[in-house]
């Protein structure tokens, strides 16, 4: 999906009430000094990244914030995964801080977080701004397990947070999750189902964000199922390690010879697609659009079977911008 290249947003309610929670994100950090706010309360709860703990993770609650505290700081340029959970109900209260799917830190007799009234994204209040680029961002008002967080970060693409998937259960327990994959308009949708959308302030969009689309194919040559994990023009990036014919930027372009091997359904028919070349007709998907493919062994014309093949592909957009969810 895409992501925020952020100097603050923020959440016009609390998306956290007193007691259990998880908070994750990707994140990439850029240079330059501040308190690095991740996803905050206006009062209670941190998750952060400050200068002062030497841009170490870490979080907390009610004044004390690095109850949990990572030993390094994190990258600059990098893509990271971050995720703090909280349960009142172990150890009078115990805070887990993880790093790419791993746990980092453990605290217990954490006192619950005071009451907020505002969730932060990316700053807090007027200041204490993300300096760097924030992705995937998800609320639970649960403490998931370490199992589920490490499901979470091997996705890879999106964090799929709104469905369960082996390890992963909480999905019911999801508060807000925004993807930032919007690519184009004015508002960062919850994929939750809470409605609690985003409006994204003077936008501007480019590639690329943390997740990316991971496509492995297997098997003989016959048709297969595929689906795009974010909208756009992408159909190139995503068919670029398979063989394709019939279309204007295909591998064989064909135009005209009814042999074209992918196909939208419009809801009565299949129908062939005459371009993807990234600016003509049948050009651009929805998020989660499907369409079907035929995959030919040799995705290379070279006369050997090439099959199964595996590519990762970046296909999100960037956004630079200042967004805040609303109800």
């Amino acid at each position: 999906g895409s992501s925020i290249f952020t100097y603050g947003t923020h959440l016009r309610s609390d998306m956290l009430s007193q007691g259990a929670y998880t908070k994750v994100a990707w994140v990439k950090r850029a240079t330059g000094v501040n308190n690095n706010n991740i996803i905050s309360g206006n009062t209670g709860h941190a998750l952060w990244a400050p200068s002062n703990y030497g841009y170490k993770l870490a979080a907390g609650h009610n004044g004390d914030w690095d109850k949990v505290k990572d030993n390094v700081a994190l990258a600059i340029g990098e893509w990271n995964f971050v995720a703090v959970t909280y349960d009142p109900d172990v150890a009078s209260g115990t805070m887990k801080l993880y790093k790419n799917g791993n746990q980092i830190d453990i605290a217990t007799s954490v006192p619950i977080q005071q009451e907020s009234t505002t969730t932060y994204v990316g700053r807090y209040a007027t200041g204490s701004y993300w300096i760097g680029s924030i992705d995937e961002t998800a609320i639970w008002n649960e403490a998931l397990t370490g199992a589920e967080i490490t499901a979470l970060y091997n996705y890879g693409e999106p964090l799929s947070a709104s469905s369960n998937s082996g390890n992963y259960t909480s999905s019911t327990n999801l508060k807000g999750y925004w993807r930032f994959a919007e690519n184009s308009g004015t508002t960062a949708y919850d994929l939750s189902g809470n409605g609690n959308h985003g409006t994204i302030n003077g936008a501007t969009y480019y590639s690329q964000g943390a997740d990316n689309a991971l496509v492995t194919i297997s098997g003989n040559s016959g048709f297969r199922m595929m689906s795009s994990p974010v909208a756009g023009q992408i159909y190139g990036d995503l068919l670029d390690e398979l063989w394709t014919q019939g279309m204007t930027g295909a591998d064989a372009d064909y135009t005209g010879n009814n042999n074209a091997n992918v196909w939208t359904y419009s809801g009565t028919s299949w129908t062939a697609l005459t371009d993807i070349s990234g600016s003509g007709d049948g050009a651009s998907l929805t998020a989660g659009q499907g369409f079907l493919v035929y995959v030919f062994a040799d995705t290379d014309n070279d006369g050997d079977d090439d099959l199964p093949r595996s590519e990762e592909r970046r296909v999100g957009k960037e956004c630079r911008s200042r967004w805040s969810p609303y109800h």
